[in-house]
């Protein structure tokens, strides 16, 4: 029986077949294990391959693992930001310096499990373009953060012009052509999956139980998330702009309609009181209109963060086999 990933199409004798993208945070207890799985995988298939660890600013020895690993290990390629840009900006770092025809991207905490590449791989020989995971269950995380996750997806799904697969993050396998499109676009706030989502061709979901963190917590704290979920609502949609001027017309109308039954009542004598009514009524008005000026500031301010076409990221060095 051969091993689907052996057999490539696509694949070019003089380039490599296969690069594997990992933005590293606080990940120096878990990059050796990380590679030890990789390379497992990589050895059985016989590819010529790359493994591209981005360290995002790590405060402990991520960095060392890194320099020390790629010492040892020539496919071993590293790249260190200056500081923390974020997961989104280190995974653009690592599809910037990848060179393979296949791209695989793959978190740093092993919940998204590596030995899936060869089922991905063999997808892509089917014809897909991009082949996505898709979480069936996500052990470890509080009620609370599911839920928020699913709502999350749920109001995208609302919001958004372009759909969004639920419970599916980075963790995916790209064709080089769809990479260098993602390349070329150079969103500010940058949205992967929604960059991903948005460019099409034929993209097939592959579906897995998530495995529990490596070692470590999540650095993905509440404020991070919001950041995220902000950013994903903006980039994706300007629906909620939209959503505004249905407000304003559905407040308009609920208006006349209070004020044709506050002159009935003074036609026959029976004139409205409430002054806590009026004031409540002013208050939920007052709370709309700040939330959607809020909305607005958040477009406005995607807008002055592209005007300023700052770099999204920053390279401090790379390890001594890196072309980056």
């Amino acid at each position: 029986m051969t091993n689907p990933l052996d057999s490539h199409p696509d694949i070019s004798s003089d380039r490599l077949e296969l690069s594997v993208v990992v933005p590293c945070y606080y990940t120096g207890s878990t990059v050796r294990r990380l590679y030890t799985r990789l390379q497992s995988i990589i050895q059985t298939a016989g590819i010529r391959t790359e493994i591209i660890l981005i360290d995002d600013g790590s405060p402990d020895d991520t960095w060392k693992e890194i320099s020390e690993l790629s010492n040892i290990a020539p496919e071993v390629r590293g790249i260190r930001l200056s500081r923390n840009f974020g997961q989104q900006s280190a995974l653009l770092a690592g599809l910037e310096a990848s060179t393979g025809d296949r791209i695989f991207l793959l978190d740093d905490d092993l919940q998204d499990p590596p030995e899936l590449l060869p089922e991905m791989m063999r997808l892509m020989d089917e014809g897909a373009d991009v082949v996505y995971g898709q979480r069936l269950r996500r052990p470890g995380e509080s009620k609370v953060r599911k839920l928020l996750t699913f709502l999350f997806y749920k109001l995208i799904a609302f919001l958004s012009d372009t759909s969004l697969p639920s419970e599916a993050a980075d963790f995916r396998l790209m064709t080089r052509r769809v990479v260098d499109i993602l390349i070329r676009m150079r969103e500010q706030p940058i949205y992967l999956r929604g960059m991903v989502s948005w460019i099409g061709f034929q993209q097939t979901a592959l579906h897995y139980e998530r495995d529990p963190r490596a070692a470590g917590i999540s650095h993905y704290h509440w404020s991070r998330l919001y950041k995220l979920a902000v950013e994903g609502v903006t980039s994706m949609s300007v629906r909620p702009l939209k959503l505004g001027i249905l407000a304003g017309a559905s407040t308009g109308i609920l208006a006349l309609l209070l004020l044709t039954y506050i002159l009935i009542g003074l036609l026959y004598g029976h004139p409205t009181q409430g002054w806590t009514s009026l004031i409540a009524v002013m208050l939920i008005l007052g709370a709309a209109q700040l939330f959607f000026i809020g909305i607005i500031g958040e477009y406005l301010a995607c807008i002055f963060i592209r005007t300023q076409r700052r770099p999204l990221y920053l390279v401090r060095e790379t390890t001594k086999n890196s072309a980056a």
